[in-house]
Protein backbone atom coordinates (compact mmCIF):
# COMPACT_ATOMS: atom_id res chain seq x y z
CA UNK A 1 0.00 0.00 0.00
CA UNK A 2 1.29 3.33 -0.76
CA UNK A 3 2.34 5.42 2.08
CA UNK A 4 -0.46 8.20 2.91
CA UNK A 5 0.59 11.75 3.97
CA UNK A 6 -1.60 11.73 6.51
CA UNK A 7 -0.80 15.29 7.66
CA UNK A 8 -1.96 16.71 4.47
CA UNK A 9 -5.49 14.38 4.60
CA UNK A 10 -6.02 15.38 8.35
CA UNK A 11 -5.14 18.83 7.58
CA UNK A 12 -8.01 19.52 4.90
CA UNK A 13 -10.55 19.19 7.79
CA UNK A 14 -8.31 21.11 10.36
CA UNK A 15 -10.40 24.14 12.20
CA UNK A 16 -8.41 24.55 14.88
CA UNK A 17 -4.84 26.23 15.14
CA UNK A 18 -2.57 26.26 18.16
CA UNK A 19 0.67 28.36 18.29
CA UNK A 20 2.83 26.72 20.35
CA UNK A 21 4.57 29.66 22.14
CA UNK A 22 1.73 31.32 23.03
CA UNK A 23 0.71 28.29 24.58
CA UNK A 24 3.69 27.93 26.37
CA UNK A 25 2.92 31.15 27.99
CA UNK A 26 -0.75 31.25 28.63
CA UNK A 27 -1.57 27.27 28.21
CA UNK A 28 -3.42 25.35 25.88
CA UNK A 29 -6.70 25.40 27.01
CA UNK A 30 -6.54 29.50 26.96
CA UNK A 31 -5.07 29.30 23.51
CA UNK A 32 -7.39 26.97 22.19
CA UNK A 33 -10.54 29.29 23.44
CA UNK A 34 -8.34 32.52 21.81
CA UNK A 35 -8.01 31.50 18.68
CA UNK A 36 -11.33 29.97 18.22
CA UNK A 37 -12.72 34.12 19.31
CA UNK A 38 -9.76 35.09 16.33
CA UNK A 39 -11.49 33.07 13.73
CA UNK A 40 -15.04 34.15 14.83
CA UNK A 41 -14.01 37.49 14.25
CA UNK A 42 -12.41 36.44 10.99
CA UNK A 43 -15.66 34.70 9.76
CA UNK A 44 -18.19 37.35 10.83
CA UNK A 45 -15.88 40.27 9.91
CA UNK A 46 -16.48 42.08 13.06
CA UNK A 47 -14.62 43.92 16.16
CA UNK A 48 -16.13 41.69 18.79
CA UNK A 49 -18.94 38.58 18.85
CA UNK A 50 -20.93 36.86 20.93
CA UNK A 51 -21.00 32.96 21.99
CA UNK A 52 -23.07 31.57 24.84
CA UNK A 53 -20.67 29.61 26.48
CA UNK A 54 -22.63 26.14 26.06
CA UNK A 55 -22.03 26.68 22.36
CA UNK A 56 -18.09 27.15 22.52
CA UNK A 57 -17.69 24.37 24.84
CA UNK A 58 -19.48 22.10 22.57
CA UNK A 59 -17.50 23.39 19.73
CA UNK A 60 -14.36 23.22 21.58
CA UNK A 61 -14.74 19.78 23.40
CA UNK A 62 -14.13 21.46 26.69
CA UNK A 63 -16.26 22.07 29.68
CA UNK A 64 -17.67 24.82 30.25
CA UNK A 65 -15.78 24.78 33.62
CA UNK A 66 -12.57 25.50 31.50
CA UNK A 67 -14.31 27.91 29.01
CA UNK A 68 -14.93 30.09 32.34
CA UNK A 69 -11.62 29.72 33.02
CA UNK A 70 -9.59 29.85 30.14
CA UNK A 71 -11.84 33.47 29.23
CA UNK A 72 -10.66 34.90 33.03
CA UNK A 73 -7.28 34.12 32.35
CA UNK A 74 -7.01 35.88 28.49
CA UNK A 75 -9.00 38.81 30.68
CA UNK A 76 -6.34 38.71 32.99
CA UNK A 77 -3.55 39.07 30.76
CA UNK A 78 -5.45 41.61 28.98
CA UNK A 79 -5.13 39.68 25.26
CA UNK A 80 -9.18 39.17 25.85
CA UNK A 81 -11.44 42.01 25.96
CA UNK A 82 -14.71 41.19 27.77
CA UNK A 83 -17.83 43.61 27.98
CA UNK A 84 -21.03 42.79 29.26
CA UNK A 85 -24.20 44.27 27.45
CA UNK A 86 -27.57 45.16 29.27
CA UNK A 87 -29.45 44.04 26.27
CA UNK A 88 -29.64 40.12 27.12
CA UNK A 89 -26.95 40.03 29.75
CA UNK A 90 -24.64 38.84 27.44
CA UNK A 91 -20.79 38.77 27.03
CA UNK A 92 -19.38 40.11 24.30
CA UNK A 93 -15.38 39.72 23.51
CA UNK A 94 -12.76 40.93 21.64
CA UNK A 95 -9.25 40.27 21.20
CA UNK A 96 -6.90 42.82 21.94
CA UNK A 97 -4.43 42.64 18.69
CA UNK A 98 -1.40 44.71 20.35
CA UNK A 99 -0.60 42.17 23.00
CA UNK A 100 -1.21 38.98 21.04
CA UNK A 101 1.23 40.20 18.78
CA UNK A 102 3.80 41.02 21.32
CA UNK A 103 3.64 37.45 22.38
CA UNK A 104 4.01 37.12 18.55
CA UNK A 105 6.78 39.37 18.28
CA UNK A 106 8.84 37.44 21.30
CA UNK A 107 7.79 34.60 19.38
CA UNK A 108 10.12 35.87 15.92
CA UNK A 109 12.51 37.39 17.74
CA UNK A 110 13.41 33.79 19.87
CA UNK A 111 13.24 32.16 16.27
CA UNK A 112 15.88 34.59 14.48
CA UNK A 113 17.89 34.29 17.70
CA UNK A 114 18.20 30.67 17.53
CA UNK A 115 18.76 30.78 13.74
CA UNK A 116 22.01 33.44 14.07
CA UNK A 117 23.46 31.37 17.39
CA UNK A 118 22.99 27.84 14.63
CA UNK A 119 24.91 30.01 11.84
CA UNK A 120 28.11 31.33 14.54
CA UNK A 121 28.32 28.14 17.06
CA UNK A 122 29.80 24.72 15.96
CA UNK A 123 27.95 21.46 16.58
CA UNK A 124 24.56 22.53 14.81
CA UNK A 125 23.44 18.84 15.44
CA UNK A 126 24.10 19.01 19.29
CA UNK A 127 21.16 22.04 18.89
CA UNK A 128 18.98 20.29 16.80
CA UNK A 129 19.06 17.16 19.70
CA UNK A 130 18.48 19.98 23.00
CA UNK A 131 15.79 21.26 20.63
CA UNK A 132 13.94 17.55 20.09
CA UNK A 133 14.68 17.09 23.85
CA UNK A 134 12.78 19.95 24.66
CA UNK A 135 10.41 19.58 22.34
CA UNK A 136 9.39 15.96 23.34
CA UNK A 137 9.35 17.53 26.91
CA UNK A 138 6.60 20.26 25.83
CA UNK A 139 4.96 17.45 24.21
CA UNK A 140 4.65 15.42 27.16
CA UNK A 141 3.89 18.28 29.32
CA UNK A 142 0.76 19.02 27.08
CA UNK A 143 -0.17 15.54 27.24
CA UNK A 144 -0.24 15.82 31.27
CA UNK A 145 -1.88 19.03 31.20
CA UNK A 146 -4.63 17.32 29.01
CA UNK A 147 -5.11 14.71 31.36
CA UNK A 148 -5.02 16.93 34.78
CA UNK A 149 -7.86 18.95 32.45
CA UNK A 150 -10.10 15.87 31.74
CA UNK A 151 -9.78 14.71 35.84
CA UNK A 152 -10.51 18.26 36.65
CA UNK A 153 -13.58 18.67 33.94
CA UNK A 154 -14.84 14.94 35.50
CA UNK A 155 -14.72 15.90 38.88
CA UNK A 156 -16.48 18.98 37.94
CA UNK A 157 -19.08 17.44 35.81
CA UNK A 158 -19.45 14.80 39.18
CA UNK A 159 -20.34 17.62 41.48
CA UNK A 160 -22.53 19.04 38.82
CA UNK A 161 -24.44 16.37 38.66
CA UNK A 162 -24.84 15.84 42.86
CA UNK A 163 -26.01 19.69 42.44
CA UNK A 164 -28.71 18.86 39.85
CA UNK A 165 -30.10 15.65 41.55
CA UNK A 166 -29.81 17.24 45.46
CA UNK A 167 -31.69 20.42 43.86
CA UNK A 168 -34.22 17.86 42.37
CA UNK A 169 -34.84 15.60 45.21
CA UNK A 170 -35.29 19.23 47.35
CA UNK A 171 -37.67 20.51 44.87
CA UNK A 172 -39.84 17.12 45.15
CA UNK A 173 -39.89 17.62 48.82
CA UNK A 174 -41.42 20.89 48.69
CA UNK A 175 -44.07 19.96 45.93
CA UNK A 176 -45.01 17.00 48.13
CA UNK A 177 -45.16 18.69 51.29
CA UNK A 178 -47.10 21.50 50.16
CA UNK A 179 -50.76 19.65 49.56
CA UNK A 180 -52.47 22.55 49.40
CA UNK A 181 -50.26 24.37 46.60
CA UNK A 182 -49.96 22.56 42.86
CA UNK A 183 -46.29 22.57 41.82
CA UNK A 184 -46.86 25.74 39.28
CA UNK A 185 -47.57 27.89 42.17
CA UNK A 186 -44.28 26.87 44.20
CA UNK A 187 -42.59 27.56 41.11
CA UNK A 188 -44.09 31.10 41.24
CA UNK A 189 -43.19 31.49 44.41
CA UNK A 190 -39.20 30.69 43.64
CA UNK A 191 -39.69 32.78 40.93
CA UNK A 192 -41.24 35.93 43.39
CA UNK A 193 -38.10 35.86 45.06
CA UNK A 194 -35.60 35.73 42.54
CA UNK A 195 -37.13 38.58 41.24
CA UNK A 196 -37.54 40.71 44.24
CA UNK A 197 -33.69 39.77 44.60
CA UNK A 198 -32.78 40.42 41.01
CA UNK A 199 -34.58 44.18 41.55
CA UNK A 200 -32.99 45.09 44.66
CA UNK A 201 -29.61 47.73 44.46
CA UNK A 202 -28.83 46.72 47.60
CA UNK A 203 -28.63 42.66 47.63
CA UNK A 204 -25.50 41.11 48.52
CA UNK A 205 -23.24 40.60 45.35
CA UNK A 206 -23.18 36.81 46.34
CA UNK A 207 -26.66 36.39 46.19
CA UNK A 208 -27.28 38.77 43.23
CA UNK A 209 -24.55 36.88 41.16
CA UNK A 210 -26.18 33.47 41.94
CA UNK A 211 -29.88 35.00 41.31
CA UNK A 212 -28.64 36.10 37.61
CA UNK A 213 -27.66 32.55 36.93
CA UNK A 214 -31.23 31.28 37.53
CA UNK A 215 -32.42 33.88 35.38
CA UNK A 216 -30.88 32.58 33.01
CA UNK A 217 -30.92 29.59 33.40
CA UNK A 218 -34.97 29.50 33.64
CA UNK A 219 -34.86 31.37 30.32
CA UNK A 220 -34.77 35.20 31.14
CA UNK A 221 -37.75 37.12 31.14
CA UNK A 222 -39.75 35.60 28.04
CA UNK A 223 -39.95 32.17 29.89
CA UNK A 224 -40.45 34.04 33.04
CA UNK A 225 -43.71 35.80 31.40
CA UNK A 226 -45.11 32.88 30.16
CA UNK A 227 -44.79 31.31 33.69
CA UNK A 228 -46.34 33.92 35.71
CA UNK A 229 -49.23 34.77 32.24
CA UNK A 230 -47.58 38.59 32.03
CA UNK A 231 -48.95 40.61 29.07
CA UNK A 232 -46.30 42.55 26.92
CA UNK A 233 -46.34 45.93 28.90
CA UNK A 234 -45.77 43.84 32.14
CA UNK A 235 -42.77 42.11 30.60
CA UNK A 236 -41.58 45.25 29.18
CA UNK A 237 -41.72 47.16 32.91
CA UNK A 238 -39.92 43.95 34.60
CA UNK A 239 -37.53 43.73 32.09
CA UNK A 240 -36.20 47.44 32.39
CA UNK A 241 -36.13 47.12 36.15
CA UNK A 242 -33.89 44.14 36.15
CA UNK A 243 -31.40 46.07 33.50
CA UNK A 244 -31.44 48.97 35.39
CA UNK A 245 -30.19 47.26 38.52
CA UNK A 246 -28.03 45.15 36.81
CA UNK A 247 -25.89 48.38 35.12
CA UNK A 248 -25.76 49.54 38.52
CA UNK A 249 -24.36 45.97 39.87
CA UNK A 250 -21.92 45.84 37.55
CA UNK A 251 -20.60 49.16 37.36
Amino acid sequence: MAKINLKKVIGNNAHWTINKTIAKEIGLAETLVLQHIIDLESVFKRNEIFQPIPEMAAELCLTEYTIKQAIGKLKSLELLNVERKSVGFKNFYSVNQEKVLEFMSGSAQLSSELNSTDQRVEGVSELNTTSQRVENELTSEVNSTLSELNTISQRVENAIAITNNTTNNTLQKIYTNNTTAAPEASLENIIDKLLNILIDADSNNKEYNNAIEDYHDIGGVDEIAKIMNWDTSVKRNWLSKIQNINLIKTD
